[in-house]
């Protein structure tokens, strides 16, 4: 997982915690599909197969004008349905508009308009898999993706929505890898060919390029910078954490028979809100190391100008253990960045 230092280190004693902050990712919580409501379509070609999946084997064929119910999209192949057969057909055979499963902003939508779970499910039905992290967001997994959507250029797509306002946050696709110049993979995702804010050996980054994608990553097959396995697009920029987030207050403490690290954070912001922290924690008492973990997320999203306290417990129990005399350093490694409303 990729950190971002946004913080300045300090030196920590005993009784006292460093927080560096970090960003990378970001949490997720259940959010139920809505089913949509079923509508006739026609064939507006002379005739088109059926299949029994997007891309799969030919079931059938239908002619032009004859009457579906359609009942599910995945990218540009639609499941339909008469009183003979049920198969998928070629969305623009039956008068859908044409989508390209690679285009980002099909995905995470634009700055004006962010991408929405409904349309999100009109466009790519729903997912495979729906992976709860936290209470403030839910990740929408697309396994096998290349063959949901009837195409070869990625095998999986995982899309953050935060719940609060239902809208798409992140987007992480993962490639077979894609073999070519990275100008042409933008032009594949739909994206002007622009340079590089910075490149090393690992990815390729872009900070502020494009409309709706605040920061984009190209991250390389190890030990070949020019085969890209991974693509990650975020709404906005995790340099907004260092901007606009602070932490006046944070201890370790006891709750429940077990150290706990507490935390009070602020958003100083006054256009976007923060949820979904994951947070690095070591701990150390004396010359005993109690050992290093991975919490979160934290249960709390942070409207714009909002202050909170929240605690993240730790797997040490604090039996003869002297918390006055514990050290704790720590690391926000993930946090999600995501419109204001909703509620908090």
């Amino acid at each position: 997982m990729r950190h971002y230092h946004l913080f300045p280190k300090v030196l920590l004693l005993p009784g006292m915690l460093l927080l560096f902050f970090l960003i990378g990712c970001a949490g997720q919580q259940t959010m139920q599909t809505e089913e949509q409501d079923y509508y006739e379509v026609e064939v507006t070609v002379p005739s088109e197969n059926l299949r029994d999946a997007p891309g799969g084997n030919r079931v059938g064929e239908a002619k032009k004008g004859q009457s579906f119910s359609l009942r599910m999209r995945r990218g540009n192949w639609c499941e339909v349905k008469n009183d003979s057969i049920r198969a998928w057909i070629w969305a623009p055979s039956i008068g859908q508009r044409s989508v390209n499963p690679m285009d980002l902003r099909e995905w995470i939508g634009s700055k004006a308009s962010p991408r929405s779970v409904d349309e999100l499910d009109d466009i790519f039905g729903p997912p495979l898999n729906v992976e709860p992290v936290g209470s403030q967001a839910v990740i929408y997994d697309y396994i096998d993706a290349g063959s949901l959507f009837g195409t070869r250029q990625f095998d999986r797509v995982k899309v953050w929505v935060d719940r609060a306002t239902r809208t798409v946050a992140r987007v992480e696709i993962d490639l077979p890898p894609f073999s070519g110049r990275r100008m042409e993979l933008l032009q594949d995702m739909g994206l002007p060919k622009l340079k590089a804010s910075s490149t090393d050996f690992d990815e390729s980054v872009y900070v502020e390029k494009f409309d709706g994608i605040g920061f984009l990553v190209m991250t390389f097959v190890k030990g070949n910078f020019e085969q890209v396995q991974r693509v990650t697009a975020e709404r906005y920029s995790p340099a907004m954490i260092e901007k606009w987030v602070s932490v006046p207050e944070k201890k370790v403490t006891i709750e429940d028979g077990y150290l706990t690290l507490e935390l009070t954070m602020q958003n100083q912001s006054s256009t976007v809100a923060f949820s979904c922290p994951m947070v690095e924690l070591e701990l150390v008492q004396g010359t005993r190391n109690l050992g290093t973990f991975t919490l979160g997320p934290g249960e709390v999203r942070l409207a714009p100008g909002e202050t909170k306290t929240f605690r993240m417990p730790t797997p040490v129990e604090s039996a003869n253990i002297n918390v006055k005399q514990v050290a704790a350093r720590a690391e926000l490694i993930d946090m999600l960045i995501v419109p204001p409303g909703g509620g908090s």
